[in-house]
């Protein structure tokens, strides 16, 4: 009973993990905390990776912004910016609390964010738009974002839908026919009988 509930709550976890993590690819885009605008939730974690085009930055900007506040470690609940797309780059920035943080800026196309929520208190969560920029720091032409992982998903979703129509409709025919074949060998029995019984001299 004990394995099986460890089991639960890592599954639990890593369906929590999934849920709002994403890899997004684009000259611009917006990401925000798990349930935003509402509190996200206790035990939350979530990882996005950014990649603008080669050659360009990735910018970051927060429009809103509140994570329960852990003091100067942000021991609680955080945000972790790291200059790269993984969690070995080097960090950029640990958010929590509810100031609206200045723009990030990565020193390449490639930003990795991780969000953590313990297991008590929460708060709104945090919506920020990111975009792609030039040495000079103008921004490059807008490319809506777009996350791997969601258009995956879709894909996923759509086979899924046709199998199943697939499957509804060989189930349909194969009634059909079965009725059918019924319905004749019903009919030759009772013409049978009529003319053995019914017709007999």
């Amino acid at each position: 009973m004990i394995l099986k509930t460890l089991a639960f709550i890592a599954l639990l976890g890593v369906s929590l993990v999934r849920a709002c993590s994403e890899d997004l690819v684009g000259n611009g885009g917006a990401l925000h905390s798990p349930n935003y605008p509402d509190n996200y939730p206790n035990s939350a974690h979530c990882v996005w990776t950014i990649t603008t085009d080669p050659g360009t930055r990735v910018k970051l900007t927060f429009d809103t912004f509140g994570l329960e506040d852990g003091g100067t470690h942000c021991s609680y609940d955080s945000l972790v910016i790291r200059d790269g797309n993984n969690k070995t780059t080097d960090r950029l920035s640990r958010l929590c609390g509810g100031t609206l943080p200045d723009p990030v800026i990565a020193s390449d196309n490639a930003l990795y964010l991780e969000f953590r929520s313990d297991s008590s208190g929460v708060a709104k969560g945090f919506h920020a738009q990111w975009s792609a920029i030039n040495s000079t720091g103008s921004t490059v032409g807008y490319s809506q974002g777009n996350s791997s992982s969601s258009s995956s998903s879709t894909v996923v979703v759509v086979a899924a839908a046709v199998v199943v129509v697939v499957v509804v409709v060989v189930v349909v025919v194969v009634v059909v026919v079965v009725v059918v074949v019924v319905v004749v060998v019903v009919t030759l029995k009772i013409n049978i009988f009529y003319r053995k019984f019914v017709l007999k001299p």
